[in-house]
């Protein structure tokens, strides 16, 4: 949930971002200790407060998601839950698809005109956001996973994250809709030409 923005020619202070998939950045400066070895953050104070107008609007739920994908490997993503979320109703479901592919969504607020889960939440979908094989920041032999089968095992790790919401009675496979941005986007292309039916 840090994002580290500089560090003084000493190395003695930082200032960071701190944010979550549903919380809004906010902004810190703070010392730094060497303790067992590592470096932590000390004496935090809040430098500024941003985005005022936009913290008194609703924000949307969302969560670390996980399932089975390719060959029974652990894939995750982030969920962002339909404002107003009722439990056992079903809801439709956009999936938005990061770039790269090596690239990831990690549990971090990151709207952007590419982008816009908050958005597609206010307006009653899910949205799912899958760090599929060849994602970065899953280790190494999962970024080189896709050597010599680009998209076939992308393709699986997106179909297993939509059986599993159905499984768990979340999502309406009736309203469907696929975005993404650069490998994201090709993605896009992929599942809409293999799975023409399924998607809005």
């Amino acid at each position: 949930h840090v994002n580290l923005m500089h560090l003084s020619k000493a190395g003695t202070k930082a200032v960071y971002e701190h944010s979550t998939a549903s919380q809004l950045p906010r902004y810190y400066t703070a010392d730094l200790i060497k303790a067992g070895g590592n470096l932590q953050f000390t004496n935090e104070t809040e430098l500024a407060k941003l985005n005022s107008k936009l913290s008194k609007k609703s924000i949307t739920r969302s969560e670390i998601f996980k399932w089975k994908g390719y060959n029974g490997d652990e894939v995750d993503g982030i969920l962002y839950y339909p404002e107003n979320y009722q439990a056992g109703k079903r809801y439709p479901l956009m999936l938005s698809i990061h770039g790269g592919p090596s690239a990831t969504d990690m549990d971090q607020w990151r709207e952007r005109w590419s982008t816009y889960p908050q958005i597609l939440a206010q307006r009653g979908a899910f949205v799912l956001k899958p760090n599929y094989h060849g994602s970065s920041n899953h280790g190494q032999a999962f970024v080189e996973s896709i050597k010599g089968h680009y998209y076939d095992l992308e393709m699986e790790d997106i179909q297993q994250a939509i059986a599993e919401l159905d499984r768990r009675g979340l999502i309406d496979r009736k309203q469907m809709g696929v975005m993404g941005w650069s490998n994201g986007a090709i993605l896009t292309t992929m599942l809409t030409v293999r799975y023409p039916d399924q998607f809005k």
